[in-house]
């Protein structure tokens, strides 16, 4: 995958990095820690090879998925989900 954009950002003392990354066929949003993945979720928008890439990567849709990674590590969304 093709590094699109990275949005640093702390919370809780800790730096945190939102990636952006796409290829032909999808675009994925990840919240990474220390350059590894911060959580196991993963925003994805898949795309149709009709679609230009380059304008889905600056919509509203994909800030949105943006936002909603952020919010997953401010509410640390990946401790509520159950083990076992």
């Amino acid at each position: 995958m093709t590094l699109y954009k990275k949005i640093p950002f702390v919370w809780d003392n800790k730096d945190y990095e939102i990636r952006v990354l796409y290829d032909e066929n999808v675009i994925n949003v990840a919240a990474f820690l220390n350059s590894r993945p911060a959580n196991g979720f993963r925003h994805m928008v898949k795309i149709s090879k009709q679609w230009d890439v380059n304008k889905i990567l600056e919509s509203k849709a994909v800030a949105y998925l943006v936002g909603i990674c952020r919010k997953d590590i401010e509410e640390n969304q990946w401790e509520k989900v159950p083990r076992n």
